[in-house]
């Protein structure tokens, strides 16, 4: 069998291979049994290996990726003109690269300045720009679009980027690089669940984005293998900024995305219109505190960013002083077995909720969210949920002040929240000395999930211990009609 033959019999193979994958992928969503869950990840898993055996090894640069940072320093000293003097990039061995100060600095101190033609955000004019506008899901699905330009100008050799693009990870830390024995270090968290439906979902858009660029045949346009898209797909998660979203929905910002996470971070960075051209402006990072030379730089991600998404969309835990501070996310559900089910379900819709949500929760009473009108809207009886389908006042203050709701669906709705988060904690299988053990690990995944599952703890054992105590408040103050 010649070359030419075995080429188009892999070519063959592989659009078949992702044929399936779109069907199966497709035929997954909607599946809630953890057990059918993870069986159908393991059914994707296997069909993306294949794949990958079939393509291209992903070529990366092979210089040591410090003298690439060096690189990037003096590409944005001398071509992009930008004063870099106040910092160096240096490799932590926990946080990989980052910025630490060059010399001693004073408060409110401008760092860096980057001006936002120097962003990679989506373009308006050229192929890329004519593709995206042509494609429903890459038109509502701005980072993907970018992805898709990523990779079209990484594929460029002239690209005014290319020494940023060097610069950049080899790989990540993101769940779509874990192996399946990592993932299992996930099991009991909503993140579990989570991670396997964005390696679902990045797997689905492969296939899909594979299969319209060679239809589309445009020269311009890369022809994506999963490892490709698989790294532009981390690229965005882990460093997408939108600093101006009136101008733009997101971008990457070369050089300023190495500024890392810290929760007592020591700089900050707003986005600032340019006096001369209003349709420009630029990104600047200026301290909150005095630094002294050597020390790290850092910014802060998100103040109370839930620990969940920091993992999937960062690919990092970072080491937690106070997990109690930390919102988590736990999944909540109404049986289809539910005699109410078409008529709770309706209700909900009208707070915005589905029957299988997850709910963002802290240490705050939660009766105030959606998740409180979710636990009382599951113990409804059918009147109550007929007057409230009636009602025009669809809000969770509302839902908060209907006292006619009555007392004792107040009662079955706390007791259920407890019951919910008890049999949560009970699904995870690690003690307390084991978690502390693996969070120190040197190895990041394993560290990453350990901290998580921690915290997730610890949020939800201090949960339930406040649904006891309102529990307890609501039997002093309305008695049992059960009793």
């Amino acid at each position: 069998m010649g070359k030419k033959t075995r080429r188009i019999q892999s070519i063959s193979e592989r659009r078949g291979l992702q044929d399936e994958l779109l069907r199966i992928t497709a035929m997954q969503e909607g599946v809630t049994s953890a057990k059918l869950e993870w069986q159908a990840h393991e059914q994707t898993r296997s069909l993306v290996d294949k794949i990958r055996n079939l393509e291209a090894t992903f070529e990366r640069p092979t210089t040591p990726r410090k003298e690439r940072m060096e690189a990037l320093l003096e590409w944005a000293k001398d071509s992009l003109k930008i004063d870099v003097s106040s910092i160096k990039i240096e490799e932590n061995e926990k946080k990989g690269f980052g910025f630490v100060a060059s010399r001693d600095m004073a408060e409110n101190e401008v760092i860096l300045t980057i001006p936002d033609n120097y962003f990679l955000k989506l373009p308006r004019n050229g192929p890329v720009a004519k593709f995206i506008s042509q494609d429903k899901m890459l038109i509502f699905m701005p980072n993907v679009a970018l992805a898709v330009y990523l990779l079209s100008e990484y594929f460029n050799k002239k690209s005014f980027w290319k020494v940023y693009f060097d610069a950049l990870p080899d790989s990540f830390d993101t769940v779509l690089y874990w192996s399946d024995e990592e993932l299992k270090r996930l099991k009991g968290s909503v993140a579990f669940g989570e991670a396997i439906k964005l390696y679902r979902n990045i797997a689905r858009q492969y296939a899909y984005l594979s299969k319209v660029l060679q239809a589309y045949g445009d020269p311009q346009l890369p022809l994506i293998s999963y490892d490709q898209y698989r790294w532009a797909v981390s690229v965005i998660m882990t460093r997408q900024n939108a600093l101006n979203p009136e101008a733009f929905n997101t971008a990457l910002v070369p050089l300023w995305d190495n500024c890392n996470h810290e929760v007592n971070a020591v700089a900050s960075t707003d986005y600032v219109i340019a006096k001369e051209k209003m349709d420009h402006g630029y990104a600047e990072c200026h301290l909150t505190q005095a630094v002294k030379a050597g020390n790290p730089i850092t910014i802060n991600y998100g103040k109370k960013r839930i620990l969940q998404d920091l993992l999937l969309h960062c690919g990092f835990v970072p080491e937690i002083t106070n997990a109690l501070e930390n919102p988590i996310r736990i999944k909540l559900g109404i049986s289809t077995a539910d005699r109410l089910y078409a008529k709770r379900l309706k209700l909900l819709a009208l707070f915005g909720l589905e029957a299988s949500c997850s709910y963002e929760i802290s240490c705050d009473l939660p009766e105030k969210s959606l998740l409180y009108v979710f636990i009382r809207v599951f113990h409804m009886d059918e009147a109550t949920i007929e007057k409230w389908l009636e009602s025009d006042n669809y809000s969770v203050i509302s839902m908060l002040e209907d006292s006619p709701a009555g007392e004792e669906i107040e009662r079955k709705a706390w007791n259920l929240l407890k019951e919910r988060l008890s049999l949560i904690l009970a699904s995870y299988t690690t003690t307390k000395d084991e978690d502390m053990a693996a969070a120190k690990s040197d190895q990041n995944r394993l560290a990453f999930a350990t901290r998580l599952k921690t915290a997730e703890k610890c949020v939800l054992q201090r949960l339930k211990e406040i649904c006891i105590e309102y529990i307890e408040r609501l039997d002093k103050e309305i008695p049992s009609l059960e009793k």
